[in-house]
């Protein structure tokens, strides 16, 4: 799926890594399932490639964040790991990248709550 607002850099985009135990499939499939716990939609899904992409709603666990959230993740194996690479930002109403106006610690909030779905999904709940 294309990337809203493609490949231009923004003020509020985020980077992140985390690593995790599991294989490459089974580590994309744990992203897609605690993305979809929080509320997301994922738009797309390549377990073997190893990547998934999201759109969060600006609700999740029942609170309001305020913004929506973009959130790719590119997931390869090494050194007995599999590490996680994360690129998010913020979404305006209609699903375009936010290039100003956007809310503090929203998409940090995302992040956090994903890597932690993701370890809960991981080990089974």
């Amino acid at each position: 799926m294309a990337r809203p607002g493609g490949d231009l850099e923004g003020p509020f985009d985020q980077y992140a890594q985390h690593a995790f135990k599991g294989s490459v499939a089974e580590v994309a499939e744990a992203i897609a399932a605690g993305a979809k716990t929080l509320g997301a939609q994922i738009k797309l899904l390549d377990a073997n490639g190893g990547r998934v992409e999201a759109q969060f709603d600006k609700k999740m666990r029942g609170k309001i964040l305020g913004d929506r959230s973009w959130v790719e993740v590119q997931i390869s194996a090494a050194s007995g790991k599999t590490n996680c690479e994360l690129y998010a930002f913020p979404l305006n109403a209609i699903g375009q990248k936010l290039m100003f106006g956007a809310r503090d610690g929203v998409v940090d909030a995302v992040i956090a709550a994903l890597w932690e779905e993701t370890e809960l999904a991981l080990r089974g709940r």
